[in-house]
């Protein structure tokens, strides 16, 4: 019997299921008939030189706009008018929106109507559709000083038919099929069964895609921005949504495990970072991306004057540094538009060869860059598919690293999720600067050490860890105090825990002598390109600061004050010329909240606090006078070239420390509910971040 009633109801569920699928298809069929072709053959050109102008000023052959009302005037002859093309380019200092005034009958009402001025395909196209047009007023931007140049102006006569619109089908049958579900999900809670019909993430999920895609279509029909897109902003929008949407779905309700649900959304984050930043703008990329690429050709040598394809220097070219400052104050163009100049460029450039300097000489930190650019090249990929390749590659070897060094960590577990998590981890670690892989290893070396019991394998762990940090960095090397941190009774090795240290330690730095002396040896061709920054004596600084260290103390505590410590550069992405305000704002305040719920353990040992209270202190004082000694003229009282990702390892012992001073050790139960809290509000915070990336990159 029970069965029977599960079958009849799912022949309900089947029935109501494919009534929404109908409804949903009325909307994009009934469009498509509902349209016919514009005739592109009727149309009139209009000269340029009878058009009236107000407020310009000519200036070597273009229009400066003078006012922000800044317009031109077409007379006609009381024409019909269905869609109205100007061949025109504006330059300006910001987006702005374009529209048109005219004069004329739409719908049988006579008066005066507006338009938005839509940028398609190469042209500014309004959709008019009026009888009897008689005056067109163009306004070609809000900003006073832009500059416009006009080609052609040409009409097309009659109504305006578009034909069919495969975004307005989307939003159209969206908005139609969760009307449907709704309608059946209320129908099922009235009819006594008190359940919804659909399940309840799909039901939320055809709500919200429907406003959104909505909402998409909308704003591409109204803002300058969304239109400089165009008709792929539903689809875009939609999927975005959805992949978010069902991912965020899966960790919270499907993945138990809380590594494997950081790890699955440190995939997700670090692909969405990878590919919503603009390429070649993490700090450094250009350099990193060189390396990796020519180790890929197998260049395991070190020449400055390496020879690359030339669709690499085209990347190199169309994607400067600080290229989202070059968008809003030169006009350089979008990243899209970037990205399909290079394109088109790409394939006669690949051809030719070109030689670039290269600055960088490692090879291990670039290894798995450099196999995922191997691969892209097997299939034919441009540079541009490499870099992207390789940016994905560092991602999932970054969320792998932190998965493992979280399976086994039993101690200050929240400071590491915090740290792993961080949006400007994420980021860097998404991208092909040795840094991804310097993130990586810290994770391990974190992980191994926090560990419930130091074990062979652990071990050997933290070494690889270790070492790979300090080959990167060396500067890192006091970061070593962690292991003083790892109880007695949970170092498990038959050698003594300082001998252990010490080899640890030895094997660091050989790894790191052995890098630099295979640089030396493995040099060809001139030295040149590598010159030290101008005005700076590294030896003169560095005895100027024995001379006089209270001086030198005083100058980088006022300057660190006047920075605020670089707290705010959390919010620097990009070549640090995207500012990303609620990143920027949130990061301290997140840590600091986060790590006092966490309270992992308050009945640490007194050397724990010691030490977790001074590595941090000691690490910016280093990592400053490092600066202040290769970057700052001599006697500068300013640091120069100090960035928030190099205090990134910082975290967990800071993290630690307000963790350990937080007040009473948690229960289990509370231990649990803390660690979601961390987990699920890191996640949370990554996904803010990228859509904010996304929109200052392609929306801003």
């Amino acid at each position: 019997m029970q069965k029977r009633q599960n079958g009849k109801t799912g022949k309900i569920k089947a029935g109501l299921a494919a009534a929404v699928l109908l409804l949903a298809l009325i909307a994009p069929v009934s469009e498509l008939f509902s349209q016919t072709p514009a005739d592109p053959s009727n149309t009139d050109e209009i000269d340029v030189s009878s058009i009236e102008l107000i407020d310009f000023r000519s200036e070597d052959g273009s229009l400066i706009t003078q006012e922000k009302n800044s317009s031109f005037i077409i007379t006609t002859d009381a024409v019909d008018i269905g869609e109205l093309l100007i061949d025109m380019q504006v330059r300006e200092s910001a987006v702005t929106e374009k529209v048109v005034y005219y004069t004329g009958t739409k719908d049988g009402v006579a008066g005066e109507f507006v338009a938005p001025l839509s940028y398609v395909e190469g042209r500014y196209v309004a959709y008019i559709d009026a009888a009897d047009v008689v005056q067109i007023r163009v306004f070609p931007s809000e900003e006073q000083n832009a500059v416009v140049e006009v080609h052609a102006i040409s009409v097309y006569s009659g109504s305006r038919q578009l034909g069919y619109r495969y975004d307005k089908a989307i939003a159209l049958s969206l908005l139609t099929a969760a009307c449907g579900i709704w309608i059946c999900n209320i129908v099922s809670l009235c009819t006594g069964r008190r359940k919804l019909l659909f399940s309840a993430a799909f039901s939320v999920w055809s709500a919200v895609s429907a406003v959104l895609t909505l909402a998409a279509f909308m704003a591409e029909q109204l803002f300058t921005v969304a239109r400089s897109i165009g008709k792929p902003i539903v689809p875009i929008a939609l999927a975005a949504f959805s992949l978010i949407y069902w991912i965020g779905y899966l960790i919270v309700f499907r993945i138990r495990k809380t590594e494997n649900k950081i790890f699955a959304a440190l995939v997700t984050v670090g692909l969405l970072f990878a590919f919503c930043n603009a390429p070649l703008q993490v700090p450094d990329e250009n350099a990193h991306f060189l390396r990796a690429y020519a180790i890929a050709d197998g260049a395991l040598d070190f020449n400055y004057n390496q020879q690359f394809p030339g669709d690499v220097k085209l990347l190199t070219d169309c994607f400067p540094g600080e290229f989202y400052n070059d968008v809003h104050n030169k006009e350089i163009g979008t990243v899209l538009s970037r990205i399909s100049m290079y394109r088109s460029n790409a394939a006669a450039a690949a051809a030719t060869t070109v030689e670039m300097p290269t600055t960088v000489h490692l090879i291990i930190p670039y290894l798995f860059s450099a196999l995922a650019i191997i691969l892209t090249k097997l299939v034919g990929g441009t540079a541009l598919f490499c870099m992207y390749a390789a940016r994905a590659a560092n991602a999932l070897v970054f969320a792998v690293a932190v998965r493992w060094a979280l399976k086994g960590c039993a101690r200050h577990r929240s400071a590491l999720m915090i740290f792993a998590m961080l949006p400007l981890t994420v980021y860097i670690a998404s991208s092909v600067s040795y840094d991804s892989m310097f993130l990586s290893a810290f994770a391990v070396y974190a992980g191994a050490l926090f560990s419930g019991k130091i074990k062979i394998s652990r071990y050997i762990a933290a070494v690889l860890g270790f070492a790979i940090m300090i080959m990167i960095k060396p500067i890192y090397l006091p970061m070593i105090a962690l292991t003083a941190l790892v109880p007695a009774e949970n170092w498990e090795l038959k050698t003594r825990k300082v001998w252990s240290i010490l080899l640890m330690v030895a094997g660091a730095l050989c790894l790191w002598g052995f890098a630099e002396v295979y640089a030396i040896f493995a040099v060809t061709g001139s030295a040149d390109a590598v010159q030290a920054i101008w005005g700076v004596d590294y030896f003169a600084q560095a005895m100027h600061l024995l001379a006089t260290p209270f001086k030198y103390l005083v100058t980088i505590l006022v300057d660190g004050y006047l920075k605020v410590f670089y707290l705010g550069q959390f919010g620097a992405f990009g070549c640090l010329d995207v500012l990303l305000p609620i990143t920027g704002f949130a990061t301290p305040i997140i840590i600091i909240v986060l790590s006092m719920i966490s309270r992992e353990r308050a009945e640490a040992p007194k050397k724990e606090y010691s030490i977790l209270l001074l590595l941090p202190v000691f690490m910016y004082l280093l990592i400053v006078t490092s600066f202040y000694i290769s970057w700052s003229t001599l006697g500068s009282t300013s640091v120069l070239g100090v960035q928030a990702r190099y205090f990134l390892p910082l975290i967990i012992p800071v993290s630690a420390v307000i963790s350990l001073f937080s007040g009473r050790k948690l229960t289990a139960d509370e231990k649990g509910t803390a660690g979601s809290a961390v987990s699920y509000t890191m996640m949370l915070f990554m996904f803010v971040s990228v859509c904010e990336l996304a929109i200052a990159y392609y929306l801003m």
